[in-house]
């Protein structure tokens, strides 16, 4: 059995992910509604997310479809901050418009708030400890990916260079 006082921070969210989840087919929760829609037994997903479960821990696949099936990817993103990755969840825009861009924009800079509020509260006390310290952190992180969001609908919106020089040369006609 793992230590009882020392929780891996990426069991634990395995653990808030499966016991969070909610069938919207059947309203079972946990390990008992998720279980059928990763084509599992309830008692194995139990045991999977169990953070203090040393033999029986789901497998890359299977905590794929975990995140895909409850549409929480709190998974990958300790993945990554274990890591020192980030992800960046990419906007499915088909034709970016100026409304995806202020969209974009007030994101990042509602983020941006966030992150500069929970640094400010961190060092309120003129210390920081490190809970508070990966507390930022991890507001940091969310607004480097919505920098990131950012730039992907500004990639939406460039013209090829071929389109920007024809209406360039019809603007110098008109």
């Amino acid at each position: 059995m793992k230590d009882e006082f020392v929780i891996d921070p990426i069991d634990r969210v395995i653990h808030e992910t499966v016991h969070g989840y909610i069938n919207p087919r059947t309203g079972k929760k946990g390990a008992v509604g998720m279980a059928p829609v990763i084509n599992m037994n309830p008692s194995t997903v139990q045991n999977k997310a169990n953070p203090r479960e040393e033999y029986s821990e789901f497998g890359v696949k299977e905590v794929r479809n975990v995140m895909l099936s409850a549409d929480n990817f709190s998974i990958l993103k300790q993945l990554n901050i274990d890591c020192g990755f980030i992800a960046v969840p990419m906007p499915h825009i088909e034709y970016p418009a100026d409304a995806d861009l202020l969209g974009a924009h007030l994101g990042l800079i509602d983020e941006l708030g966030e992150a500069t509020s929970a640094m400010k509260t961190a060092l309120e006390d003129k210390t920081l400890t490190r809970d508070e310290y990966k507390k930022v952190e991890s507001e940091f992180h969310d607004v480097v990916e919505k920098v990131e969001s950012l730039l992907i609908v500004l990639k939406g919106m460039a013209e090829p260079e071929d389109n920007v020089t024809s209406i360039k040369k019809l603007k110098v006609k008109s």
